[in-house]
């Protein structure tokens, strides 16, 4: 026969005059969502004798990938930028460039110009063949891989809380049967400690920083902290 020690009965035990308990949990909500938003990012650049010859022929190459892409079926936007802008948004297509940097390649000419093409796709087929069809064409960079994300993130957060909430449920409930007292009650729920909200897309432009949020798979994992507070009343 084991003997548990005197000293660990009395802490197991709540008092007869036991005062509610609060506590502070952090936790951390995971769900898995299926992607429907592929994105990739294309450096369209050109060169001429003059700044007119580059920006007519950089016009001519941009309208060539716009109907590439929209003929397989994804939707493509162009903006003037560079290879250290496309860093900006899309460091993973940046840091898969091959060739000089835009200025180096004088072949074309003396004037050098440039665009960055953003294409987005709902599948990963539809992106996978938009890619197919720029890849080689004339001034075009190459893309990296494609990064996946969801069009609405709300619900996949809002399923993450609900995840963490239950986590968090459980542990006050591990508090309460550990020091003998009874119901815990939640009083209070922060998301202060959360940051991965600052990491979501705005209006399907990607941040540099979503370098560590966005996935290259094709389902998306979304992460939410938050802080729960709850009190734990003696038992009656």
């Amino acid at each position: 026969m084991v003997m548990a020690p005197f000293w660990l009965g009395l802490a197991l035990a709540a008092p007869a005059n036991a005062q509610p308990v609060t506590v502070e949990i952090v936790a951390v909500g995971h769900v898995e969502t299926p992607a429907d938003r592929f994105e990739l990012s294309a450096l369209v650049t050109a060169g001429g004798d003059s700044d007119a010859a580059a920006a007519a022929t950089l016009a001519k190459r941009k309208q060539d990938v716009l109907t590439k892409v929209a003929a397989a079926g994804a939707h493509g936007e162009t903006r003037d930028g560079n290879e250290f802008e496309l860093f900006a948004t899309d460091p993973v297509a940046a840091m898969s460039l091959r060739g000089g940097a835009v200025g180096e390649d004088k072949t074309e000419g003396k004037v050098q110009a440039s665009a960055i093409v953003t294409i987005s796709a709902p599948t990963r087929a539809v992106i996978t063949q938009a890619k197919a069809a720029i890849t080689g064409m004339p001034g075009v960079k190459n893309t990296g891989t494609p990064l996946s994300s969801l069009n609405d993130a709300v619900p996949a957060r809002r399923a993450a809380k609900a995840d963490a909430l239950t986590k968090a449920r459980a542990e006050a409930d591990a508090y309460s049967a550990n020091l003998g007292l009874g119901s815990a009650t939640l009083t209070a729920i922060s998301e202060k400690s959360d940051i991965s909200g600052m990491f979501q897309a705005t209006n399907g432009k990607v941040p540099a920083f979503a370098m560590f949020q966005k996935s290259t798979g094709d389902v998306v994992a979304t992460e939410v902290t938050i802080t729960v507070t709850y009190r734990i009343d003696p038992k009656r």
